[in-house]
């Protein structure tokens, strides 16, 4: 074999060792991850999936999807410590399963926090927590469920505020029209009966029937909160209750009760329970 031949296997080896070199260099800078999140359900167009993420370096994000009801929303502030945050929204859902993707590269590790916003008032749900390493392209992969069956939640809340679903509503309505209807019809007959009829006495009749009417309905927003925790058990959904309407259907009971004992105190019932 001539010098020459030899001479061109040598080049051809070393240039063969400087690829591989440099493959190797490539690919121990950015290493590919996929990430496949738990399926996310949701109820309505107004819920968002959020993932809000943080790392010392500048974050390059990308998106991917299967359909075009999907839309992102990206968010991004660098100073000392890069924060941002991508919100994934569906609308014109229809029943079915979307697909998308979530591309991201950095410098330095990201810590991600992925949540679901969604109720009446919106409340943040935490889902899943991530800690990325650094100079890693990473792909978040998840499927977003949707089923026009399925019913909006109640939001949970252990700060009461004045928002109230409207099964709670109706039996606040129903439950106060029947009780309210029936002292009336009392307070006629009683007056009827009664010789010495004073504006107490129709005071007394209304808080009466007003004490059994607010633990009547403390009892059914009970009946009711007990069943959808039911609910989400049996069907795995994401049912979420106010504890403030219990709170407020208890306080409204004790304040009857308070008024219906200093009423028979008072001695308004005598000449009523008399008859």
């Amino acid at each position: 074999m001539s010098e020459h031949n030899l001479g061109r296997i040598a080049s051809f080896f070393v240039a063969v060792m400087v690829l591989c070199f440099v493959l190797g260099a490539s690919s121990n800078a950015f290493d590919g991850i996929v990430v496949r999140l738990q399926p996310i359900r949701v109820y309505t167009t107004n819920d968002v999936i959020r993932f809000e993420y943080s790392s010392s370096s500048p974050v390059t994000l990308a998106f991917s999807k299967n359909d075009t009801s999907l839309v992102f929303q990206s968010l991004q502030e660098t100073s000392d410590v890069t924060r941002g945050a991508v919100d994934v929204r569906a609308v014109n859902l229809t029943s079915g399963i979307y697909h998308f993707a979530i591309s991201l590269v950095s410098e330095s590790a990201v810590s991600i926090n992925v949540t679901l916003i969604n109720g009446d008032p919106p409340a943040p749900h935490r889902l899943e927590m991530l800690d990325l390493p650094a100079k890693a392209m990473v792909q978040l992969e998840g499927d977003v469920y949707y089923d026009a069956a399925v019913y909006m939640p109640v939001s949970l809340n252990y700060v009461y505020a004045p928002v109230m679903p409207l099964w709670g509503i109706l039996i606040y309505a129903v439950v106060l029209a029947i009780f309210t209807a029936a002292s009336f019809m009392d307070t006629r007959y009683y007056k009827s009966k009664v010789k010495r009829w004073r504006i107490f006495e129709t005071a007394a009749v209304l808080i009466r029937y007003y004490f059994y009417a607010a633990w009547s309905i403390f009892i059914l927003l009970s009946i009711g909160t007990v069943g959808l925790l039911i609910l989400q058990r049996i069907f795995g959904m994401n049912y979420i209750f106010y504890v403030g309407d219990l709170l407020l259907a208890l306080g409204f009971g004790l304040a009857m009760a308070v008024a219906y004992g200093l009423s028979k105190w008072r001695g308004l019932y005598d000449d009523i329970d008399e008859d």
